[in-house]
């Protein structure tokens, strides 16, 4: 990653994400469009499935109807998601299922209470991650069809327990097929795995007026944040930088990778941020170069008269003229937990964002160093011209 200045009954389930939901409603917004895609023989996909009632003249799921909305909806659920649809009659082409005939259901509002019992009652463990939506047909009054949502369950794998069966079920090209026992493995043995994002933001500083300059030491704040939906317990961070960034905690001589140094057994818990790692570099910035760019409005000057070095440097040294100029910073970073699998990433700044970034964080020791109330009037104008957007919140991973 590179980073530069262009930059059941009675219970409600709940969605994990409404997305769905909204683009169900524009595609699928009334009778018309459902049986559109019967004229146009709509293919199923991996995400959308057709699905017609064994008698649509009756509410009642039969004995195969329970079946295929368990098995349906919980391979949904043990994938990516997607939406199924009943009241359609399909036909086989080339390998492929595609919609043929609409077959709207009679009292759809009675089939939609079904539908929802028969969810409650034959997927285990129970699916909270769906949404049901009712489409009344204009050409036969009372009856319909049914929409089903369905996200990517934080609980899978679910199983159908339908009469007759115990089988998890997945969603392929092929329609919904067996898991093998490998499948279903992976599955627990991942949902059951913490989930970690590395965040790094713009941290403090430290400021220091020497000769005619500013002495800026911007830091990098590495926080670890718990993304899933398991506690996660002895997560560690690694980062290795280029050019040299100096650290806050310890660093391995053999890697030269800064790390973190928690206390064994440390948990992270769903949703907490921990702060992990503080690194830092230098910049120097040449005040009367910067004010007299500032007031021309010449913004090549502004960013010259900001100079960039490595984390070799020193707040209080009074020369420039021995140090060697940076043109951008890569870190890479490796993280993960006891139980959370090991990410590496890499994110690189060039130049021009770093330089943003001293800007803001100098910009109120600057307001002072030049006289405070003078400054003001013109500093907030020129600030996002020259210099951009105050933001520099990342999250990888």
């Amino acid at each position: 990653m590179t980073i530069s200045s262009e930059t059941g009954e009675g219970r409600e389930p709940v969605i994990a994400d409404d997305q769905d939901i909204r683009v169900s409603e524009i595609l699928f917004p009334d009778g018309a469009s459902i049986r559109l895609l019967c004229s146009r023989a709509e293919p199923e996909a991996l995400v959308l499935e057709f699905k017609e009632k064994t008698n649509p003249l009756s509410p009642i799921p039969t004995r195969d109807d329970r079946k295929n909305i368990a098995k349906s909806v919980s391979a949904m659920a043990n994938g990516s998601g997607g939406t199924i649809i009943f009241g359609i009659r399909t036909i086989n082409a080339d390998g492929i299922d595609c919609a043929s005939e609409a077959k709207p259901i009679s009292d759809i509002n009675a089939f939609e209470a079904q539908f929802r019992t028969a969810i409650f009652s034959f997927i285990s463990p129970e699916l909270k991650s769906w949404k049901t939506r009712v489409v009344e047909d204009s050409q036969t009054p009372g009856a319909g069809f049914l929409i089903c949502e369905v996200s990517s369950s934080p609980d899978r794998p679910h199983m159908s327990v339908a009469a007759g069966e115990h089988t998890y079920y997945r969603r392929s090209f092929q329609g919904d097929v067996p898991m093998t026992p490998l499948e279903v493995r992976e599955q627990i043995l991942a949902i059951r795995e913490a989930q970690l994002r590395l965040r790094i933001r713009r941290g403090g500083g430290a400021f220091s007026w020497v000769s005619d300059w500013l002495v800026v030491k911007a830091d990098f704040s590495f926080l670890l944040e718990n993304s899933g939906q398991r506690m996660c317990k002895n997560p560690f961070l690694r980062v290795q930088t280029e050019p040299a960034m100096r650290s806050y905690g310890a660093q391995d001589p053999l890697t030269a990778r800064h790390k973190t140094d928690f206390a064994p057994g440390l948990l992270l818990h769903i949703g907490d941020v921990l702060p992990s790692l503080t690194l830092c570099f230098y910049a120097r910035i040449l005040k009367d170069q910067l004010y007299h760019a500032l007031r021309t409005a010449d913004q090549r000057i502004a960013r010259e008269s900001i100079k960039l070095y490595d984390g070799n440097d020193d707040i209080h040294s009074n020369t420039i003229t021995d140090k060697s100029e940076i043109d951008g910073l890569a870190l890479r970073a490796i993280f993960g937990a006891e139980n959370a699998s090991t990410k590496q990433e890499e994110v690189n700044f060039d130049a021009d964002f770093l330089k943003r970034m001293v800007f803001h964080a100098a910009s109120s020791s600057l307001v002072q160093g030049w006289g405070g109330r003078q400054c003001l009037q013109w500093l907030p104008e020129r600030e996002l011209e020259f210099f951009g957007q105050d933001n520099f919140d990342l999250t990888v991973g």
